[in-house]
């Protein structure tokens, strides 16, 4: 009986040591996901939502004139909606939902003989209304308006990490830059802050230079026929359920065949990306 006490008395210990384990863990994982929390992400989650949209079938075999003109068309109506402070389409990259990358090279410098010898850079294609929409800081130069369009002189928004790796303390503003299309050079009309692309606690990847082109600037094919965009769009309140419905209502007054899909806040797409 004594050996039978002294083995339950060794099996309540050992219970009460992983016990104390667990809360300890328990109280480690807490820390670390306020601190995570607390990450500056290089943008201002609050009130913003993400979505995409998809454009009726008839749309595919759309001009690229005809492309812009319905694009620009929804783009104004998302904008005009009450409560809506900024909106902007987008394409390739979008900070911790999608990402897209493009090879270049500095103006000036020789052209590196394939693309895996160039520089490369996460990729984005907005609107104007992108950097009120998301709330990163422009640090220098300008971000784009309307005018920056497919008639106009090319340009590009650079972060300051792609700043920083490529023109060390030089001014970038008005250098210029060749991405790996043949096509002429974009100039630099700006700079902004770093985002984090890949997460609160996981932007350690190798790939942290970012750049912007505007959206309205895309060249004919890449605007013909498109089947559908993505969108940022920040209010002038919390975004609760009830609020996707007006702008549903918004994209299918353009057309009851456009469907909206994926709607996250931001927070939400920063605590999924903290799911595991």
């Amino acid at each position: 009986s004594t050996a039978r006490a002294r083995a339950q008395g060794m099996f309540v210990v050992a219970e009460m040591a992983m016990a104390l384990v667990l809360l300890i863990s328990a109280g480690l994982l807490i820390r670390s996901l306020n601190a995570l929390w607390n990450v500056d992400p290089g943008f201002k989650p609050d009130n913003v939502i993400t979505f995409g949209v998809t454009f009726p079938p008839s749309m595919r075999s759309a001009t690229a004139d005809a492309s812009r003109a319905y694009m620009r068309d929804l783009s104004k109506r998302l904008n005009d909606m009450p409560g809506v402070t900024a909106a902007s389409l987008t394409a390739a990259a979008t900070p911790m939902v999608s990402e897209d990358d493009r090879y270049f090279w500095v103006d000036g410098q020789p052209k590196p003989a394939s693309s895996s010898d160039m520089h490369m850079a996460l990729f984005y294609v907005v609107e104007p209304g992108y950097l009120p929409a998301l709330g990163i800081e422009l640090k220098k130069g300008r971000f784009f308006t309307d005018q920056d369009d497919e008639r106009s002189t090319r340009v590009l928004v650079i972060d300051e990490k792609l700043a920083q790796q490529r023109f060390g303390n030089e001014d970038p503003i008005g250098r210029r830059l060749h991405f790996d299309d043949d096509g002429p050079p974009y100039d630099i009309v700006g700079v902004v802050g770093h985002v984090k692309q890949w997460g609160l606690d996981g932007d350690g990847q190798e790939l942290q230079a970012q750049l912007y082109v505007p959206f309205r600037a895309a060249p004919d094919q890449a605007v013909a026929g498109t089947g559908g965009m993505g969108v940022i769009l920040r209010a002038d309140r919390e975004i609760a359920p009830p609020f996707i419905t007006p702008i549903r209502d918004t994209v299918q007054q353009q057309n009851n065949q456009n469907v909206i899909s994926n709607t996250q806040t931001m927070n939400e797409v920063i605590a999924d990306s903290l799911g595991q």
